[in-house]
């Protein structure tokens, strides 16, 4: 759609033209986002079902974040039910994860009865 779209108009097209483009333009992004000068300025949610880049995201936080930011610097997010054994996989390497990423605990626990 998006490339019919800039066709149609004669305008570059807005997406990127390949995978590895988009996962590098995310990794880039989170880079910039975990510097230590936004620290106190921003809080990252990070949301990924991609292992590697949960992981990669993790060891960054714990390389570039101070003892008293690290766990409210970055929550993972993921859908609730979409991958609830990625989920748990991630809980599983990094103890930490269910205290720090509490959407972890959302995305593996029932959805909300209705009212």
């Amino acid at each position: 759609m998006e490339e019919v779209d800039a066709e149609l108009h004669d305008w570059t097209c807005a997406t990127y033209g390949s995978k590895s483009d988009v996962d590098a333009s995310y990794k880039a992004l989170l880079d910039a986002a975990l510097r230590p000068e936004w620290a106190n300025a921003l809080r990252i949610g990070v949301a990924s079902h991609n292992l590697f880049d949960v992981a990669w995201a993790m060891l960054a936080v714990e390389a570039r974040s101070s003892e008293a930011t690290r766990s409210t610097r970055v929550e993972f997010e993921m859908l609730r039910g979409m991958a609830p054994a990625q989920a748990r996989a991630v809980e599983d390497c990094d103890e930490r994860a269910a205290a720090l990423r509490p959407s972890f605990a959302r995305a593996t626990s029932p959805p909300p009865s209705p009212t």
